[in-house]
């Protein structure tokens, strides 16, 4: 069952994108995937889709994702 206010979905070509930006922020490639999947899932509990708004919000996720993941590393 769908979030509420969650209507969008996330086609392949945007999340291709989205897994590229993570790829930046990741410490090593093969974490890339992991970051996405823990910022996507942060944005939909906030009610955001960012492959339909804006990137800014999202890259501070991305960043903030990546920064807990190297304190807890």
């Amino acid at each position: 069952m769908p979030q509420p206010g969650v209507t969008g979905q996330l086609s392949r070509p945007h999340y291709q994108a989205l897994l590229r930006l993570a790829a930046i922020h990741a410490r090593r490639p093969d974490e890339a995937e992991d970051l996405l999947h823990d910022a996507l899932i942060a944005a939909i509990a906030q009610g955001r889709q960012p492959w339909q708004e804006g990137l800014p919000w999202f890259r501070g996720v991305l960043r903030q994702q990546s920064a807990m993941a190297e304190r807890g590393a």
